[in-house]
């Protein structure tokens, strides 16, 4: 963001750029304002995911998604308040959903008002995955506990996507003996693990629909 080059020295990031010293804040947002003009944010960043998938399309065989709470300093748009917790304070803000592949290197994010939830969020950014990978890449989708919904998980498994997440609420304490030790190697070093596993099967969740589900079919 134009905010970050307040944290880098211009002449050393100019140099980096070919320019004798990097912009200043307000020129970039001039020149952003400018580009944002032409309306086009969406295929600017669809088509640079496009770029990075074309070279390393295997990356998107698990997908990260989580949301991230930012605060609004602009004065174009009127956004709903919330508790900054930096500031301690309440003020306008929005979400921003990013998208990270396997490495978890970002894809792509999605900016949404502050009350759209990660279950809302979710099923919009799969269709634009889909468009750029095709019908015929697996997904893994992996998300936290905002995403904890049956309606969710019953679109999901419908549409031939697997997915990782977690319960919320209490759960009950597992014993030390429940753990196995494993060891696997990662970015080429190798690493020691204990990992306790435990499948959890929805018997309803191939019928349930999403406008339809009831405290009987939560439980």
């Amino acid at each position: 963001r134009p905010e970050s080059l307040k944290e880098y020295s211009t002449r050393a990031l100019g140099r980096l750029l070919g320019l004798d010293r990097a912009p200043e804040v307000k020129t970039l947002r001039r020149k952003l304002g400018k580009l944002a003009g032409y309306k086009k944010g969406i295929e600017l960043m669809q088509g640079l995911a496009r770029v990075r998938l074309e070279d390393q399309n295997e990356l998107v065989g698990f997908l990260y998604v989580d949301g991230h709470v930012r605060a609004y300093h602009g004065s174009k748009g009127k956004l709903a308040k919330t508790h900054l917790s930096k500031r301690n304070i309440a003020g306008p803000a929005a979400t921003d959903t990013w998208v990270n592949d396997c490495n978890g290197d970002p894809l792509f994010l999605v900016t949404s008002e502050i009350n759209q939830g990660l279950t809302k969020m979710i099923e919009p950014i799969l269709a634009s995955v889909k468009e750029l990978v095709g019908e015929k890449q697996k997904i893994t989708v992996v998300f936290d506990r905002g995403g904890w919904s049956t309606n969710l998980f019953s679109l999901l498994v419908n549409n031939g996507y697997d997915f990782l997440t977690y319960q919320k609420g209490k759960c009950e304490e597992l014993l030390e003996s429940d753990f196995t030790e494993c060891q696997d190697t990662i970015k080429g070093k190798e690493v020691s693990y204990k990992l306790h596993a435990r499948s959890t099967q929805f018997e309803k969740i191939q019928v349930l629909q999403a406008d339809k589900t009831t405290k009987a079919d939560r439980k």
